[in-house]
């Protein structure tokens, strides 16, 4: 099945597929579909938000320039993919993943359709989120009125889950993902649970799939509130959100921050709809002092990492240390608890964290930098960001001392 961690036979696998043409994930010339088996389409009756089972789920990657994607896709909203075992003169190599935690295997991509009419209008019925309303700011805001005194960056492997911290204790979950396809290994074998203990929301940077794919390693996640940017949906995103439900908080429309305590959300915005720069941003804050959680959005993308906000204590490094193609990083306070943390998996196929982060970072004075896959101990490599005046100046073992989660903190 798709979404179980531990994988399973599928059976053999669609020749048809179909895949929303305008929702895909690209990097490095590189896309990925969300794709619906054309079996289970065709036998269909009943067409639903988030309606294609876990069984006819399936991701495709191939290597497109964005001008080759655009010239096929032309302006359909969906395609049709067929595709072959074997290969053909006219056929291009790709991998189809069964699973959100294996590696894919090779197939050959034989021919593309767009589909228009009534298809694609059933197809829109699977990811359409219009009718769950915006939430109540006020219930936001309360769900955030948490007091923070650290920040956990947790390796995860490529993927990015960080956390309020209270005592050492989550109070607020932003991003709750990990590896996933061809970089799941990098998942740490020992993070098996995660706590909440404290019944923590979950915020969303974005709807990567590496940002809150952790839910279904440990599926207690989906019995807590999510807010969440509304954002562009392919069928694996649908299928996530209704799975969480009545618990899925989409961001108000006309709502530019939130703020409660020491936690302040702020929308991030782009000129395009490029999802990294288009979702949700976290700031934590003692009184004094700030630290930075921009998930895959560049600094400039957000009111609190622009220039005009000035220095902060510490950062997360924006999509695991990628290259943002911008040259802005906020300047460092300088304390002695002044980090930046690098969310990242080893190996990855993006060499993440890029030299040139991690070299306009040191040129705004962040010289102290901490890494999730700088595994030295074989065990998780947790890393805690702190305020001065509640530095713990070493590893600290989880409250539960790790009966009950695997969260004990190795950096700092």
């Amino acid at each position: 099945m798709f979404f179980h961690p531990k994988g399973a036979e599928r059976g053999e696998r669609p020749s048809k597929v179909y895949v929303r043409a305008d929702t895909v994930q690209s990097e490095d010339g590189r896309v990925w579909l969300e794709a619906a088996d054309g079996r289970w389409f065709a036998g269909e009756r009943h067409f639903k938000f988030g309606g294609v089972p876990e069984r006819a789920l399936s991701v495709v990657e191939a290597r497109l320039s964005p001008q080759e994607w655009n010239a096929m896709r032309e302006n359909a909203r969906w395609l049709a993919l067929e595709l072959a075992e074997l290969p053909r003169p006219t056929a291009r190599m790709v991998k189809h993943y069964d699973n959100l935690f294996d590696d894919g295997g090779v197939r050959y991509l034989k021919t593309v359709q767009q589909v228009y009419g009534p298809a694609a209008d059933e197809l829109d019925k699977l990811v359409d989120t219009r009718d769950i309303p915006d939430a109540d700011p006020s219930l936001i805001e309360n769900l955030i009125s948490r007091w923070g005194d650290a920040v956990a960056v947790y390796d995860v492997g490529q993927g990015n889950c960080n956390a309020v911290l209270g005592d050492n204790i989550p109070q607020l979950y932003f991003d709750f993902g990990g590896g996933v396809l061809d970089h799941s290994p990098t998942f740490p074998a020992a993070l098996q649970n995660f706590c909440f203990t404290e019944h923590p929301a979950i915020i969303l940077s974005h709807w990567d799939w590496d940002h809150w794919s952790s839910a279904y390693r440990d599926p207690r996640a989906f019995e807590h509130y999510w807010i969440a940017p509304r954002q562009e949906f392919g069928a694996i995103h649908a299928a996530c959100a209704s799975r969480i439900g009545r618990n899925l908080l989409f961001w108000p429309s006309t709502t530019t921050a939130l703020g409660a305590g020491s936690i302040r959300i702020e929308r991030c915005s782009s000129r395009g709809k490029n999802r990294n720069h288009t979702g949700l941003a976290l700031t934590v804050s003692d009184g004094n002092h700030t630290i930075l959680l921009p998930g895959d959005a560049r600094y400039t993308a957000f009111p609190s990492g622009r220039p005009s906000a000035g220095a902060v204590l510490s950062v997360v490094a924006p999509h695991h240390g990628a290259d943002m193609r911008s040259t802005h990083v906020p300047l460092t306070t300088g304390h002695a608890e002044s980090r930046v943390a690098y969310s990242c998996g080893d190996p990855n196929r993006y060499d993440h964290p890029r030299w040139k982060a991690m070299e306009l970072h040191a040129d705004a004075g962040w010289s102290r930098m901490l890494r999730t896959d700088d595994r030295r101990s074989g065990r998780p490599a947790h890393i805690r960001l702190e305020f001065p005046g509640h530095s713990v100046r070493g590893p600290c073992s989880a409250p539960c001392g790790e009966s009950g989660c695997q969260l004990s903190i190795e950096q700092v």
